[in-house]
C-alpha cells in the first residue's frame, strides 16, 4: 500500500500543475453546445461522497435515456440531448431508490453497456445536428 501511495505521490510530483487540475464538470452557461441545458438537481450535487454512486447511476440513466431518444428519433435537437432531469429522477426513485449499493452499480453498469452501443450513432446524428 504504501509502495502505491509513493507511486501516485511520485506521478502528481513529477506532473507540473497535476496536482491542480481542476477535474470538476463544467456547468450549463460554460457549455459550448446547447448552452441552455438544465442543471442536475440540487440534491444530486449535494449527496455526500459515501453515497456518490447515487449520483453516477442517474447521470447514466440520464445518458442513456437520452441517447435512446436521439437514435429511436434520428434527430439531436438540444432538448433531446440535454432534457429535463425529472425523467431520470423519477425512474431513480421509483426503481433504484430502495436498492442497496451493489445493484445500483450493477444498474449504472447495463445502462453504460447499453449508451456505450447507442453512442456511435448518436456521435453520428448529433454531429449532422451540430450538437456534438
Amino acid at each position: 500500500m504504501n509502495q502505491c501511495l509513493a507511486v501516485v505521490l511520485t506521478i502528481f510530483s513529477a506532473v507540473p500543475g497535476l496536482a491542480n487540475t481542476d477535474l470538476r464538470i463544467p456547468n450549463a452557461a460554460e457549455a459550448t453546445i446547447c448552452p441552455d441545458r438544465p442543471h442536475e438537481p440540487n440534491w444530486m450535487r449535494d449527496l455526500p461522497a459515501r453515497d456518490a454512486f447515487k449520483r453516477v447511476l442517474v447521470q447514466d440513466i440520464y445518458r442513456t435515456r437520452a441517447f435512446e431518444q436521439i437514435a429511436l428519433g434520428g434527430a439531436c435537437p438540444c432538448h433531446v440531448r440535454f432534457p429535463s432531469w425529472a425523467t431520470a429522477e423519477w425512474e431513480f426513485r421509483g426503481w433504484f431508490e430502495d436498492a442497496d449499493r451493489w445493484e445500483m452499480l450493477e444498474a449504472s453498469r447495463g445502462l453504460n453497456r447499453r449508451a456505450n452501443k447507442l453512442r456511435p450513432a448518436v456521435m453520428d446524428i448529433c454531429r449532422a445536428d451540430g450538437n456534438w
